[in-house]
């Protein structure tokens, strides 16, 4: 499988990088929420 690999760095605005950041951020911490509700 080929991991999606950025060729244009700083195509995104500022405001859409840290979007993105807080998007991954929360995805982890929803992640860990529900592996804590099944054990």
């Amino acid at each position: 499988m080929n991991k999606h690999k950025h060729n244009q760095p700083g195509k995104h605005k500022e405001s859409e990088h840290e979007e993105l950041i807080r998007l991954r951020t929360e995805n982890k911490l929803f992640k860990a929420e529900n592996a804590a509700k099944k054990k």
